[in-house]
């Protein structure tokens, strides 16, 4: 287990405001469920990420910036842009890969939206892959919307979970160390956001029946990648992907009563946990 998640168990199982019998390798289910959805959330980081670093490649002006653009996020990485169509294509690792409509622009007043369809690839099952999409729109306000869907893997478990994302977000930029023989910091895109998720666990886009539908909301939830970096290598570096605000989600099951669990994040990751029966 690594050191994040492993903070995470440790957190979810101080703060526990009700408690079922231990089910998960030692964990009780609500631990199970908390951990799901931290680690199903944090892929919105890993896909919005992706936009936004291949945003820096579109807005880079010369050869300079593009090669700085290129050692901080493309490092040991495929992208590859097809200037007739405007689409550009990622493939990093986590199996996944991305290509982006671009309309031939960065993001901007004038080319407000970029759509996106991705691939997801079973790296714990058989290494089938599943589509899926989504797009990325500037609003008039200045916030972003985040509107389609998302596919996550939790680690060694063949299934995925699938989100249905409904989101406005704050972007802004931090900078984290990276090592690297030609830059030293790496930007890092953060992300505030709010509106609805609703995720499931299954295959191929089915549910699997023993398992919750997930319908969060999220208040205010603050997140960004908190890895330094070794050209494209993470490091782990003690933070947790999701660093404040809540999430709150109503599980409802076929053969049981609704419940409701919440959230409530701060900058070490899951700070308490509400759980129980929706009356």
């Amino acid at each position: 287990m690594n050191r994040l998640v492993f903070l995470i168990f440790a957190a979810v199982m101080l703060s526990l405001v009700s408690c079922k019998e231990v089910t998960y390798g030692g964990r009780t289910e609500v631990e199970d469920l908390a951990d799901r959805v931290v680690v199903c959330h944090k892929y919105l980081v890993y896909n919005l990420d992706y936009v936004f670093q291949a945003n820096r490649y579109m807005a880079a002006e010369d050869s300079a910036q593009l090669q700085e653009v290129l050692y901080k996020y493309f490092e040991n990485s495929e992208i590859e842009y097809d200037t007739a169509t405007g689409v550009l294509y990622i493939y990093k690792y986590r199996g996944f890969a991305l290509s982006i409509e671009t309309g031939g622009k960065p993001l901007g007043p004038d080319n407000n939206v970029w759509k996106v369809e991705g691939t997801a690839t079973k790296p714990w099952g058989d290494g089938t892959g599943e589509e899926y999409s989504f797009e990325v729109r500037l609003l008039e306000d200045g916030r972003y919307g985040f509107y389609g869907t998302i596919i996550a893997n939790r680690f060694l478990e063949s299934q995925f979970m699938y989100e249905d994302v409904d989101l406005e977000f704050l972007l802004g930029w931090i900078e984290m160390p990276y090592y690297h023989p030609e830059v030293t910091v790496r930007e890092t895109a953060t992300y505030r956001m709010d509106g609805t998720v609703d995720m499931f666990v299954g295959e191929y886009g089915v549910r699997e029946k023993e398992t919750p539908e997930f319908r969060s909301t999220f208040n205010s939830v603050y997140g960004y990648d908190p890895h330094e970096y070794v050209d494209s290598e993470p490091i782990f570096a003690g933070g947790s992907y999701l660093q404040g605000g809540e999430i709150r989600s109503i599980l409802s099951y076929d053969d049981r009563q609704d419940e409701y669990l919440n959230l409530y994040v701060n900058n070490s990751g899951v700070a308490r946990v509400e759980h129980g029966i929706v009356e």
